[in-house]
């Protein structure tokens, strides 16, 4: 039966009770009603208390055995005014642990707004941490440090520490969860005195050379686990200048926060995913024909000195139809592996078509281009017997140079394309 309705009946049968106890007196001894009435009344609403003493009793021991809570007693008064001082202690705690979650679930919803507005992970970053600072009350410090190449944590989000921090990179197996969970890393702990820790796991060397560089204002750390899927990639960190500044609650808020960082990586690397998709081609790692459209006409509209080069495989399809087109991809890729390594990162490398290609060098006169079209084929004729290509690599091109000989990408593109045809013919 609905809880609500079984209280409703309860509190109807109370009421009917008191009722007969006004009505009853007056027909049994109408020459005296008045003081029957009070004495029949004073009797059931004294039952009424103790019934509903009696209730909140069980229900404050029920409360007390859901929350583990030791209790002694022996059906005394004194043992249900013990027991209702914990049941008050327990609903306190629960209100506090309730108010926490609920600024956290805030604060959350503001993060997630950040998110929407802004592509910038550096701000990302900042706003995770600053949320966690803020939905753990005594913490006053907190870093962000994400996992590099090279097996170490690289600070990407500070608050409260130098600038300086940043300049340092720490050993994964020097970090506080690792230690702390034996190289697990699958759950946040508490470092109740960060000096304390550093004294036991530093040498006497590096202990005394860290904190002359940076003398300890801060004691405690609470330190949670940054993953996408299974894999472990950095750590969420904030700091209390109280001594055993953090408890057991603190952790399922660094949980929650250690969740939202995890959700921002993941959506920043499908976008960066889904960008690369859409701009670059995927076999040979070059820009598509529509990105490179944009890019062309804002090099253009700088009006600056460049090289537009128009390439294209010789016998691609030759090579397909012969040896298979995984032998053709193979050559492919090759010769944009031998682009890439052969221009500078101001430069792009474009696939228009399934043979042709584009680079633009900047800055550079035709004279200079004609040397870096000659060291990439270098590189092919010698990665070609690296990877035993069976067949000779080859490729013509032809060189504009802008905006002495075109000035639009249409007339780069026809004149370089003549040239190109016009190696093309001479080779074969």
């Amino acid at each position: 039966m609905n809880r609500k309705l079984v209280i409703s009946l309860y509190r109807g049968l109370e009421l009917v009770f008191i009722l007969l106890g006004i009505i009853i007196p007056v027909i049994v001894m109408p020459e005296r009603p008045l003081i029957f009435q009070l004495m029949t009344v004073f009797f059931i609403y004294t039952v009424v208390v103790v019934i509903r003493i009696n209730n909140l009793r069980k229900f404050s021991l029920s409360l007390l055995e859901e929350e583990n809570l030791e209790l002694k007693t022996n059906g005394h008064i004194w043992d249900f005014l013990y027991s209702l001082k914990k049941v008050m202690e327990t609903a306190k705690a629960k209100i506090n642990q309730y108010e926490k979650i609920n600024k956290t679930l805030q604060l959350s919803i503001e993060i997630n707004q950040t998110l929407i507005q802004t592509n910038d992970s550096n701000k990302m970053y900042d706003c995770v941490l600053k949320k966690a600072i803020e939905a753990l009350e005594r913490a006053d410090k907190g870093s962000i440090m994400l996992l590099n190449d090279h097996g170490e944590l690289e600070f990407k989000a500070l608050f409260g520490f130098d600038t300086s921090f940043y300049e340092l990179k720490i050993p994964l197996e020097e970090a506080f969860l690792y230690k702390l969970t034996d190289g697990k890393m699958n759950h946040s702990v508490i470092v109740p005195s960060v000096v304390e820790f550093n004294k036991t796991y530093m040498s006497t060397e590096e202990f005394e050379k860290f904190y002359e560089k940076f003398p300890p204002d801060y004691q405690t750390t609470i330190t949670g686990p940054i993953r996408v899927g299974d894999e472990f990639i950095g750590v969420i960190n904030l700091d209390s200048n109280d001594f055993e500044g953090f408890n057991e609650d603190d952790i399922k808020i660094m949980d929650l926060f250690a969740s939202q960082l995890e959700v921002i990586i993941e959506n920043r690397n499908l976008m960066i995913n889904n960008i690369y998709l859409s701009r670059y081609d995927k076999l040979t790692g070059a820009i598509n024909r529509s990105y490179f459209d944009e890019i062309i006409a804002e090099r253009l509209a700088n009006e600056e000195l460049l090289s537009f080069i128009v390439i294209d495989m010789n016998n691609l399809k030759q090579i397909n139809d012969k040896y298979g087109h995984l032998e053709g991809d193979r050559y492919l890729s090759c010769f944009a592996q031998g682009v890439l390594k052969s221009i500078r990162l101001t430069d792009v490398f474009s696939r228009i078509g399934g043979d042709e290609f584009v680079i633009l060098l900047n800055h550079m006169k035709e004279m200079d281009a004609i040397q870096v079209m000659g060291r990439i084929e270098t590189f092919i004729e010698r990665e070609s017997q690296i990877i035993n290509l069976p067949f000779a690599p080859s490729f013509s091109y032809g060189i504009t140079e802008y905006p002495l000989e075109a000035q639009t990408y249409e007339g780069l593109y026809i004149s370089s394309d003549q040239r190109m045809y016009d190696m093309k013919r001479t080779k074969k």
